[in-house]
């Protein structure tokens, strides 16, 4: 194999890791809300020049967007790219997999409540 090609096969391998982010089950059904999910929706759907432009679409509060923005942000669902003072939100999956809860995490998080 030569270098070139693995080089290509290194590059492919990175772009499928861009296509998906996966998210574990609690954390889908705290930050998933359907606010938020418009905002993805959004997002996936058009290339935004500014956060303004994303509440203007919404026909949302700025405040309650910029909140429910900064969730997603933290989660790693939406990215903001700062060119100058402009932020533009941008969501770059195909796919968002929510990871489901083992047995025996609710089995150990359970006796836990128990105990308190």
């Amino acid at each position: 194999m030569s270098q070139d090609t693995e080089h290509e096969n290194l590059f492919d391998e990175n772009e499928v890791e861009k296509t998906r982010i996966e998210i574990d089950f609690r954390t889908a059904k705290k930050v998933l809300t359907d606010k938020r999910l418009q905002i993805i929706q959004k997002l996936g759907e058009k290339k935004y020049e500014s956060f303004t432009e994303l509440v203007k679409d919404l026909g949302r509060d700025k405040k309650n967007v910029s909140e429910d923005l900064k969730a997603l942000v933290e989660t790693g669902i939406v990215d903001i790219e700062q060119e100058g003072r402009t932020k533009k939100p941008k969501f770059e999956f195909e796919k968002i997999e929510i990871t489901p809860i083992e047995a025996s995490k609710i089995t150990h998080s359970r006796a836990k409540e128990i105990e308190s």
